[in-house]
């Protein structure tokens, strides 16, 4: 409910803004009209001895206008796409391939700070303890990487220029991506969590510092006036499906290369989904013994074992059945699954 009060404000206060001179004389052809709303913002006073003058001078603006790109032509025109094709297509794939790695970044924090350790996994915390240890380290994010880079980018866009910022952002975020995902193995051990941390950091400042803010101030400054919101939301629409990508991307390809660890419904990934699935092969190939499951499960810790483990752990059920058909396999009363699967009554 309260959310909703800053968005009545904005609105408020837009309605209160004059539209920029530029489309008031070429597309609502008021020429009048957009010398009034210059002189407004410009605080100038339009009295009836200059409105002529300044009428006069604001038909020159927009004659030079016109005469330098104010031609009518819609958006699937020739005309359209020998001056602006480029520019569309350009402001749409950056982009696009800027969501693909900037929403799986958001999205997916919480499974990147547990894969390395960071914060504790999921099953081991209560809600309460989840939501402070997540929003513990997304805060320390956005204040040394989100909120920085943007600021940054405010301050120097106008000296550096667009182009510039935008490359020079796409550069060193595959930097520091690269130097987080090359030597992955090396991060998730003891002791280098704190340098994972301030690379990803890095990533978020030149994102913000770099394209994720040049991405939506192009297509608003490079189209004409009567097209720019088209424009500018094809270019947004490549971005949210680059995030769509990203999102789905990311949840196939952090699954484990281990099929019994993989979540349901999923294929094998191609990357290390835990800390213990980035362990060395021999270690993790290793099948708990049955009178381990059965010591595990009779465990009354409150760190349930991980579904991998569970899962190995149904396997030695299964083979241990097989081998002595009276013996009854033992569950955890609360491992539902189990209970279910032996039809054995919960308690």
């Amino acid at each position: 409910m309260f959310g909703s009060v800053p968005a009545a404000m904005t609105y408020y206060w837009r309605m209160k803004m004059p539209e920029t001179a530029r489309y008031t004389a070429l597309v609502a052809k008021n020429a009048e009209r957009a010398a009034a709303d210059m002189a407004k913002v410009l605080q100038v006073d339009v009295d009836n001895d200059r409105q002529p003058k300044t009428t006069a001078a604001a038909a020159a603006v927009v004659g030079a206008v016109r005469a330098d790109g104010g031609k009518d032509f819609g958006l699937f025109s020739r005309e359209f796409v020998r001056r602006h094709g480029l520019h569309l297509v350009g402001t749409a794939s950056t982009w696009l391939l800027l969501d693909v790695a900037y929403y799986s970044q958001n999205l997916f924090q919480k499974d990147i700070f547990s894969a390395i350790g960071w914060i504790p996994e999921a099953a081991t915390m209560n809600a309460l303890e989840e939501l402070y240890y997540i929003g513990r380290a997304q805060t320390l994010i956005a204040l040394c990487g989100t909120v920085p880079g943007y600021w940054f980018t405010v301050g120097l866009i106008d000296i550096l220029g667009r182009f510039t910022i935008q490359v020079v952002g796409f550069f060193m975020m595959t930097a520091f991506m690269l130097g987080l995902a090359v030597p992955y193995h090396h991060w998730t051990t003891e002791g280098n969590h704190t340098g994972f941390v301030v690379m990803y950091a890095f990533t978020f400042f030149f994102a913000n510092f770099g394209p994720n803010s040049t991405t939506f101030i192009v297509p608003a400054e490079i189209f004409p006036a009567r097209l720019r919101a088209t424009c500018h939301g094809i270019s947004a629409a490549s971005g949210k499906l680059g995030a769509i990508v990203g999102s789905f991307g990311f949840l196939y390809l952090a699954q484990s290369r281990d099929p019994a660890k993989t979540d349901r419904g999923y294929p094998r990934g191609s990357a290390c989904a835990t800390r213990s699935s980035c362990s060395p092969p021999a270690a993790s190939a290793a099948s708990p013994s049955p009178s381990s499951c059965r010591s595990r499960r009779g465990s009354r810790s409150r760190r349930c074992p991980e579904r991998s483990t569970r899962k190995r752990c149904e396997i030695e059920e299964e083979k241990e059945k097989n081998l002595r058909p009276n013996t009854t396999p033992q569950c955890d009363h609360r491992d539902h699954n189990c209970l279910r699967r032996f039809k054995f009554p919960a308690n």
